[in-house]
This record gives structure tokens, sequence and C-alpha cells, in this order.
């Protein structure tokens, strides 16, 4: 089960119908704001099949995500340790304080400012690795135990940032301007190393939120929106790319394998694609990508949420 995990302001039953409430007490019913804040829904992408559940972990938390595959991602309010949440199996994995994700001894992060980061992806680069993307274009990596975080640095061709991220077969791989990455744990010291090309037809800007990497059943995907023209004109529509890692290459395909992804891209940044297969509703169309734009929350606490559909190219 891929799953994805949102932040639900209401009750399941105020979003849409569901079965006569039963006649007698349950437990599950949250009876606090508190117990609701510290719920999350969960979607099974091949069935639709929907759970809810009751995670007391995030007391006391900033909560960061969600992110690609559902984990969460924790920072204590009053020591500002990370751990990674699987909701489901409810493992927790504790990780360096969040104030040194910079991996500079002179350079700390403040506590106050750690609430205010996003947190873009998060999952293994090994067996024992994790891999934050976070602050829009920052790549860390820790193990349990570790004192602090690494910083990881893109040198090819020239230094810049991390504009994508996911966690793919075990590995985290990223995209940059010029190239899909995969963080190297073979070393002492992490690093980033070319897992793919570009090439000439991919043209990814550091700026585009648009760009993401997706599994597609066990292949790895590049989708983002279509650039501009050379008069700066903005054209409908997502190109899609298929990352060979064994060539190490990345080529254009048609469609998506007959599914619809759906993305993402609200007031705090860029939230995980999700790929489903078209058959799950009637009103979901194979091969399209769905754009989704997240506005300011309502006074009653709902999320406003608009969606136009964009075939890939």
């Amino acid at each position: 089960m891929r799953l994805v995990a949102a932040v639900h302001r209401v009750p399941a039953r105020a979003r849409r119908p569901g079965p006569p409430v039963p006649p007698v007490a349950v437990d599950h019913v949250p009876r606090t704001l508190g117990a609701l804040r510290k719920r999350r829904e969960f979607m099974n992408i091949s069935t639709g099949e929907r759970i809810l559940v009751d995670l007391p972990e995030l007391r006391y938390q900033y909560v960061f995500g969600p992110t690609s595959g559902g984990l969460i991602v924790l920072s204590d309010k009053r020591t500002y340790d990370v751990r990674l949440l699987n909701p489901l199996t409810r493992q927790l994995t504790s990780l360096p304080n969040a104030t040194t994700l910079t991996g500079s001894q002179e350079q700390r992060l403040s506590g106050y400012s750690i609430k205010f980061r996003r947190v873009y992806s998060a999952g293994l680069a090994d067996d024992s690795t994790v891999a934050l993307h976070f602050n829009q274009y920052w790549l860390s990596t820790a193990k349990p135990g570790d004192k602090r975080w690494t910083r990881l640095i893109v040198h090819y061709p020239i230094n810049t940032g991390v504009v994508a991220s996911l966690s793919f077969a075990g590995r985290f791989y990223c995209v940059t301007e010029k190239a899909i990455m995969v963080v190297d744990t073979s070393a002492d010291t992490p690093q980033l190393v070319v897992a793919a090309e570009l090439g000439d037809r991919a043209v990814i800007k550091l700026c585009d939120r648009t760009v993401r990497l997706v599994d597609d059943d066990g292949e790895l995907i590049l989708v983002h929106r279509i650039p501009y023209d050379n008069l700066n004109t903005l054209r409908e529509g997502h190109q899609v790319h298929r990352v060979n890692l064994e060539a190490r290459t990345t080529l254009p395909m048609e469609g998506l394998s007959g599914h619809a992804l759906f993305v993402g891209d609200g007031r705090l940044g860029k939230v995980p694609a999700v790929l489903l297969p078209a058959r799950l509703s009637l009103y979901v169309r194979a091969d399209t990508v769905y754009s989704c734009k997240h506005y300011a929350a309502t006074t009653t606490g709902a999320r406003i949420v608009t969606a136009s559909s964009m075939t890939a190219q």
C-alpha cells in the first residue's frame, strides 16, 4: 500500500456523505480539537479504500509533511529533536537535532525558525541513512545515532540546489537543473552523484515548482510543465520523461501508462505527487496530469482546493 497523508481540519462526515452514525458511542470519534489534529487519513491508491488513524505521537511536535510514501517528519517543540514516523506501524526513527540541519558547526538554525521550515521529501538513501529535502533547495542526510546532519551540496555542473526529490527503490534521487542525481553513501561522507543526464529536451529551472519525480510501478519518471516558448508565453500541458538508470539517460514518453497524476502547489510549496489508476473514478481521465491549487483556509478551517487537468505530452 502506497499511502498519502493529509492534514484534515474538518470531520470526514463534513466532507462527504458517510454511513449512518452507530447508535452507541464509539471511541474513534474525536472529542476535542486537539484529538482531531492528531488524526490523519490514508488512502489505498489501488482500491480507493480510506482509513483514519489517530496519532498521539504528534503531541508537542512540529509536523512536517506529508512526504512521498506517507512518512511524517516530526520535530519536538521543546528539544527540536527530529523523528521520522511511519503512521501505520507507529515506528519512530530518532534523528539528529533540527538545529544542525545546515551541517555547519558555526551556523545553526534557531529554534524559533524551525517551525517555518518546509519539508518537501524524506526517505531512505540506503538501509540506515535518511535523506531530508527541505527549505526548498537544501538536502541533508543523517543516520540514527549521529550528532548532526550532513548537508549535501550540488556541484554538477555548477553549484545549484535541489528542485525535486523522491525515495525510490531504497535510494534517494533528486532533480537539479542539469541531471537526475542520487545520494551515494558508499564513501565516508554522503555525496550527490549523477544518476542520469537530463538531455536537451528536459528543460528544468531551479525555481520551477511543477517538477516531480514519480514512481510509476517500479519505473522512475520525471514530470514537469511545458516550459515557456521563445516569446515567453506560457504553454499548457506537461512533459513526461522516463529515467533509464542503467543507460543514465532520460527519454520522452507519451502519457502516463494509463494512470492519472495529481500534483499540488500551495502557499507552503510543493506537496507530494500521487499517481492513481484512472479506473478509480469515472471522472478521472487516463494519461492526464491534474494540477491542484491550494488557497488560504476559510474561517471555518476548511481548505478550498480547485483542480485543472492538462493532458501529459
